[in-house]
C-alpha cells in the first residue's frame, strides 16, 4: 500500500478487500462473480481508447449447446 500511495500521490485513499466487507480469502470467488456479470450484462466496455484505433471489447460470452 505504501508503494501505491508513492506511486499515486494524488489518490487520497487504497483500501483493501477486508476494509470493504470482502473476505481476502474469498477476493478470486468475487472477481470471477463480476465477469460473469458483466458477461451476461452483455454491455461493450469503452476504455477510452476508441481515439487510438482499439475497439471497444466485451466480457466474454456464453454459448449453449444445441
Amino acid at each position: 500500500m505504501a508503494h501505491l500511495n508513492t506511486l499515486c500521490p494524488n489518490i487520497k485513499a487504497f483500501k483493501n478487500t477486508d476494509d470493504l466487507g470482502i473476505n481476502p480469502d474469498a477476493k478470486e470467488a468475487v472477481l470471477f462473480a463480476i465477469l460473469a456479470n458483466e458477461c451476461l450484462a452483455g454491455e461493450q466496455q469503452h476504455l477510452n481508447n476508441t481515439a487510438q484505433g482499439i475497439a471497444a471489447v466485451t466480457m466474454g460470452k456464453v454459448s449453449f449447446a444445441d
